[in-house]
């Protein structure tokens, strides 16, 4: 997707040969008092890869068995049928927005799409957004205008073939290479807008690059898995500019919105999908199933994130609800949030029973909303949306769950003394003198303490749950360090003893001590065995340690210096 001005010379082109004429009422009618210095803005949003605006180019043919009508619905017909209820997946009210989105109410389509065994090209200029109006001879029109060639009987159809491509490309559309299929909307004159705590108000103007950056975040916020890589790269590669400067690309696993949902996803497809032991011990994998009938509805896909303030409120505490299109539907709020941290969760529909949760999206597929079944019939998506209340709430009641029961009286023990359960840090330095110099003579690959950097606790140690078991989470940040240094993070936690005191024995035969379980870090969520930082850094890593019951524990930091 890009906005930018077209020069003036394809400008002139756009206005001349493509709209030369305009119709003598509505918004179309005043697209050239929307030219700027001879130039006139535009919005572009394309694909490629995809089948193309296909099938018959009147909507008055029925296509051919097993052929779809692409074209005639999403250029021809306007509005939605009734008959279809709170079903999805149709064109309708949704193509409106490109209209809308034109000061003129007008978009240049062009497509390439498979007719037989060839690629045809198809372009056609369509007005979507003006009102009816009578010609001076009583002749009635909807307001509904297109741009092309006149067929014999008088109809408006698209230019296709040699002709359309090279017009296309004249205007300034980004166009498909010949033998590849896929669209391209240009959008005349899109209108200023106003951007106000996420929402998007008309008519207003914030900056010229606002809107391209609007629509980098709505497709990061509902289109994420598409842009996932697992394996063999994204299903869509996502790229926006601004006056021919790119954006950032969307990197799902490392934007701080949508990355815990992604390691979530990543984990349901390897794991949860395949039936493979889960790779990952961050998350938690249930298969969500009605009971009469008897019926597998998906799976729920359960991440719970240390939550450093990194994650907007919006995303915290969240399902991802979603099918087979795998885009989101909505982000639905966990009334039962964990003890410490924040939950993150995906649920994706089975295929068996995706054509359930279709029938019950609205027309802005923004919602599942359960419609009346008849009389002793259940209702799949109300059950599955309980379903999915129920295991949260078992969830929060377990072990990680500090409620005073016999299970977490520890956890509550730490949580009611993390002012003072937090030992010391050791960074030592390299020393002086022979100790120095005996350093020297040793093998490169021999582990010294660093002499500069020092660890720093962030924040309060904080509990969660990890394979179903309490864990208590120690944050750090490195300060200072030379440039280029590579330092190995070494912490070890003890118990705290009556007094304050840490327990020195290693493995004492009155308890269990708390183990090391993984290491995170702010630029790679993924649970590692251990942590390492090249200095300077602004990284913060997380320690999680086994968290012994009717234990509270302490934690010392060493950073140790690798050649």
């Amino acid at each position: 997707m890009s906005e930018f001005e077209l020069p003036i010379q394809q400008t002139e082109i756009l206005l001349e040969d493509v709209f030369g004429d305009l119709p003598p009422e509505g918004h179309s009618k005043r697209m050239r008092a929307f030219q700027r210095d001879g130039r006139i803005r535009v919005l572009c949003i394309s694909d490629t890869g995809t089948r193309g605006l296909g099938g018959p180019i009147r909507a008055d043919v029925v296509p051919k068995p097993g052929e779809r009508s692409d074209f005639a619905d999403f250029v021809r017909n306007f509005g939605r049928s009734t008959s279809k209820g709170l079903q999805g997946g149709t064109f309708g009210l949704g193509k409106g927005v490109l209209y809308s989105a034109s000061e003129v109410g007008v978009c240049l389509i062009y497509s390439q799409t498979r007719v037989g065994d060839s690629v045809e090209a198809r372009l056609i200029g369509v007005s979507g957004g003006d009102e009816d109006y009578s010609d001076p001879t009583g002749k009635r029109f909807t307001g509904r205008n297109w741009w092309g060639v006149f067929a014999d009987d008088g109809v408006i159809d698209p230019m296709t073939g040699a002709s359309a491509r090279l017009l296309a490309q004249n205007v300034g559309m980004p166009v498909p290479d010949p033998s590849d299929t896929g669209t391209t909307i240009m959008i005349i004159s899109p209108k200023p807008y106003l951007e106000t705590e996420g929402v998007v108000e008309q008519n207003q103007n914030v900056g010229p690059d606002a809107r391209v950056h609007a629509l980098r975040e709505a497709a990061i916020k509902w289109a994420w898995p598409h842009a996932l890589d697992l394996g063999s790269g994204p299903s869509i590669n996502f790229a926006f500019s601004h006056e021919g400067a790119p954006l950032a690309p969307i990197e799902p696993l490392t934007d701080s919105s949508v990355k815990h949902f992604a390691f979530a996803y990543r984990d349901l497809i390897r794991d949860g999908i395949t039936s493979r032991p889960l790779s990952s011990t961050l998350t938690q994998i249930q298969a969500i199933r009605s009971e009469r009938p008897s019926k597998h509805l998906g799976l729920l896909a359960v991440r719970h994130a240390l939550d450093r303030g990194h994650v907007p409120p919006e995303f915290a505490n969240t399902v991802a609800l979603m099918r087979g299109p795998r885009m989101i539907v909505k982000y639905d709020t966990i009334t039962t949030a964990p003890a410490e941290g924040t939950f993150h969760a995906v649920f994706l529909a089975d295929e068996g029973v995706d054509h359930e949760f279709a029938e019950s999206e609205p027309v802005a597929h923004d919602d599942w909303v359960p419609v009346s079944k008849q009389r002793g019939s259940r209702n799949l998506v109300r059950i599955c949306l309980d379903r999915i209340r129920s295991y949260f709430r078992e969830l929060t009641r377990g072990k990680g769950q500090a409620d005073g029961t016999d299970g977490s009286r520890g956890l509550t023990r730490v949580s009611s003394n993390l002012g003072t359960l937090i030992g010391s840090f050791k960074g030592q330095g390299l020393g002086g003198g022979s100790d120095q110099r005996s350093l020297q003579g040793e093998q490169r690959d021999v582990v010294r303490p660093s002499r500069r950097a020092q660890g720093r606790i962030v924040g309060k140690p904080q509990l969660l749950l990890h394979q179903n078991e309490p864990h208590v989470a120690f944050t750090f940040r490195v300060i200072g360090g030379r440039l280029g240094e590579v330092l190995r993070l070494v912490a070890q936690a003890r118990v705290v003893l009556d007094g304050s005191l840490t327990e020195s024995d290693k493995d004492p035969l009155a308890g269990t001590t708390p183990k090391l379980a993984y290491w995170l870090s702010d630029n790679d969520p993924t649970e590692r065995a251990s942590a390492t930082v090249v200095t300077p850094s602004d990284l913060q890593f997380t320690a999680v340690f086994s968290l012994p019951r009717e234990c509270a524990v302490s934690v010392e930091l060493a950073l140790e210096e690798m050649d």
